[in-house]
């Protein structure tokens, strides 16, 4: 009985509010001397869950783990799952991607203290940027690949060239 009772009390539990997630993993990182790997996703989009498999993938998980603190947002659910929300993500988003669009999956490397290393938007001169989300060009896994290896203390060059191959295969 007391299993159910907690099983029950667990799946009842609201996801923290956007602004804890990333205290909890700034803080988390100052202790652990890591950048903050923030990436804002939604159970619908399937480049999400591309992204969710590439983070536990065992070629790669120990390497993200061991540079970053991984802050997983769920943001823009739709009505039937909008509980899974993490409250306040909007203006989380709006000051970290610094604009109000809300494409997922959206990714950004923070530092401890929260300022912006870089992050998934592809910038082209005289144009608006847009987000690379999950990367499956060669453009935009040179891209990805580029900020791993300026913010992922754990990566080789031979594993950044493996998940450069990741993505192109995917």
């Amino acid at each position: 009985m007391t299993s159910l009772f907690l099983g029950f009390m667990i799946l009842n539990l609201a996801p923290l509010d956007a602004s804890k997630v990333l205290s909890n993993a700034a803080a988390q990182a100052r202790k652990e001397q890591k950048n903050i790997f923030a990436y804002f996703g939604a159970s619908w989009c399937s480049w999400c869950r591309r992204t969710d498999a590439l983070l536990a993938n065992p070629q790669f998980e120990s390497k993200f783990k061991d540079s970053y603190v991984i802050a997983k947002i769920t943001i823009r659910e739709r009505d039937e799952k909008r509980a899974l929300e993490n409250a306040g993500w909007e203006d989380i988003l709006l000051k970290i991607r610094g604009s109000k669009d809300r494409d997922v999956p959206y990714f950004a490397v923070l530092d401890s203290k929260g300022k912006k290393l870089g992050d998934g938007l592809r910038y082209q001169e005289g144009k608006i940027p847009n987000n690379g989300g999950f990367p499956h060009t060669g453009e935009e896994a040179d891209a990805f690949v580029e900020l791993i290896r300026k913010t992922g203390k754990a990566f080789s060059e031979k594993d950044l060239t493996h998940l450069r191959a990741y993505f192109l295969l995917q």
